[in-house]
């Protein structure tokens, strides 16, 4: 019995059911089709909906979703691997996990140079 997999935790080659309302949270390979029909607007501009199935167009992406029918795909990307992860670091919009750590230090370097500054200002109006 498939269960759903939180999305944090998709892994590639992981089957995952996609069914009319969802929100594709990982890239994948349609291995079954019931008159699938998916909304690409957000990553290919286009409006138009777009069959999916094992003969027609067998790809699904990650942050699209299902208009239409239902089915089942295999992961083959997911997070920065996915197509629409590859789109986000190309525009800047995922930074890395350098920066992140960087930024992280640097708040709390900062919080602690209040907190010397507040110590310093209290022990001074004590003397």
């Amino acid at each position: 019995m498939l269960r759903p997999t939180p999305i944090p935790f998709r892994v590639s080659f992981e089957t995952q059911k996609v069914k009319y309302g969802d929100l594709l949270p990982a890239d994948g390979l349609v291995i079954q089709s019931n008159d699938l029909k998916v909304d690409e607007s957000s990553l290919t501009g286009e409006s138009d909906q777009v069959k999916k199935g094992i003969d027609v167009d067998p790809m699904v992406l990650s942050g699209t979703h299902v208009m239409e029918g239902s089915g089942k795909a295999v992961v083959t990307a997911v997070g920065i691997n996915s197509q629409a992860g590859i789109i986000f670091a190309l525009l800047g919009a995922v930074e890395n996990e350098a920066a992140k750590e960087e930024k992280k230090q640097k708040k709390a370097g900062e919080e602690r140079g209040k907190l010397r500054r507040y110590m310093q200002s209290r022990d001074q109006a004590r003397v």
